[in-house]
Order: C-alpha cells, then sequence, then structure tokens
C-alpha cells in the first residue's frame, strides 16, 4: 500500500470511530467490566420447605432468634426466607426425614462465586462430606463441589465441650452467632462458603443439591453469587 493509499485508509478508519462505532474491548478491560458484576442473591423461596415466616412456631428449636429477610454478613448481602434440609441420618432416627436432593435450582446467570450461607443439623466426623452442591450450566456441562464437616460448615448448636471451632477451609467463616434462649450454655451459629464458579464465562442455569447421606443433614438459608472477592468479615458493616 502506497503512502496516499495508507493514508486514505487512516482518515476513512478515524472517520468512522468519530461517527460512533463501537470501541475497541481490550481483554484487560473486558476482565474489569465482568468484576464489576454485582451480588444478587439467589431466590430461594420456591424450594425452601420452612419458609421463615414458620420460625417463629418452632418449639423444639430455638429457629425463633435466626437471621431472616434482607441481611449483610461479611459484605454478603442476602435474602434468608426460609430454609432447605438435606437428609441427614441422626436426624432421621429422631423422625425428621429431609429430602435426599433438591434439583434444579433457577438461577440463569453468570457469576465468579456463589456464596452459600448454612450449617448442619447435628455434628459429623471432621472432613466427612454433608451434601453436594452441583453447577449446571446453559451448555448442560456441570460442576459440583462437596461440602465437609469443619472445613465449610458445622452443627448450628455450638456445644461448650466443642474441641475445635475454626472451619479447615480459609475461605469458609461463621458469619453469625448468638446465645440459645433455651439454653445458655449453647450458642447457635451460621456460615458463610464461598464456591468458586471454574467456569464464570459460562452462564449458570440451576444449582441442584444432594445430601452425602452421612450423619449431618445440611441446613441452606440463602446463597448469593458475585465478583470472587465479595467475602470479608467486618462485623461493622455486618447488620
Amino acid at each position: 500500500m502506497n503512502k496516499l493509499a495508507t493514508g486514505l485508509f487512516l482518515s476513512a478508519t478515524f472517520a468512522v470511530a468519530i461517527a460512533g462505532a463501537e470501541p475497541v474491548t481490550t481483554p484487560a478491560q473486558k476482565t474489569k467490566v465482568d468484576k464489576e458484576m454485582p451480588a444478587q442473591p439467589v431466590d430461594l423461596t420456591k424450594v425452601y420447605q420452612t419458609p421463615a415466616s414458620q420460625f417463629d412456631k418452632s418449639k423444639t428449636y430455638p429457629w425463633r432468634i435466626a437471621p431472616r429477610g434482607s441481611k449483610t454478613f461479611g459484605n454478603v448481602p442476602l435474602a434468608i426466607e426460609g430454609m432447605i434440609c438435606l437428609w441427614g441420618e441422626s436426624n432421621a432416627k429422631k423422625g425428621l426425614v429431609f429430602p435426599e436432593k433438591v434439583d434444579d435450582v433457577p438461577v440463569n446467570r453468570k457469576f465468579d462465586s456463589l456464596y452459600v450461607y448454612h450449617a448442619t443439623f447435628f455434628s459429623s466426623r471432621e472432613g466427612s462430606p454433608v451434601y453436594h452442591l452441583t453447577l449446571k450450566y446453559a451448555n448442560d456441562t456441570s460442576s459440583m463441589t462437596t461440602i465437609c464437616y469443619g472445613a465449610h460448615v458445622r452443627d448450628w448448636f455450638q456445644s461448650p465441650h466443642e474441641k475445635v471451632t475454626e472451619l479447615s477451609d480459609s475461605k469458609s467463616k461463621m458469619v453469625w452467632s448468638a446465645d440459645n434462649p433455651d439454653n445458655k450454655t449453647i450458642k447457635v451459629r451460621f456460615f458463610i462458603s464461598p464456591i468458586t464458579n471454574p467456569r464464570p464465562a459460562l452462564e449458570v442455569k440451576s444449582i441442584s443439591l444432594a445430601s452425602a447421606k452421612g450423619s449431618s443433614a445440611a441446613c441452606i438459608l440463602a446463597m448469593t453469587t458475585g465478583p470472587d472477592d465479595l467475602f470479608k468479615i467486618d462485623k461493622t458493616k455486618d447488620k
């Protein structure tokens, strides 16, 4: 291409840009835009077995003091509108027979991480599986994470005799606790576990939950999608 042709080509390109052509987005800019995706609670209202409106009616367990509604723990906005419980052997022996799985909770969005607000009914051996959480993508692939006792979650009743209270997964933390009004020697507590989405560029169509059929029953109260660096323990911001 001679100098005249080159000049005309550059002039034409510049004119198109001035006329309103879309600017080219660099990979760095695209990453930045993706990272600014807002945190958004997952709507669990259709799959809750017990809505939060029933918490005050519980006579056996102190659900009446459990947080509910719109809450923010660890910088994670949550919509706590009830609870999902999955089968656990200790509960089943006491007549609390929960379903073994909850399939296809609608999500229909892309995200970096899923933040699960949860606990267990009854304790288990350290490191033992409690439940499996599967992300199902729009292209019919899936990714499963196993939630383990002592790593991601513990019994919502904290006994004064509990030898280890911390979680071995450095990303998971206890975010709320209070005295049990029915037994002052026991505290009740809930945790948040951030689960990294290994395929953030793909839309997650739904989430499925399945009991690992161990001693503990999983209790999931809320889930939120968002950027991978959202979760921060800052008690001044929890409300």
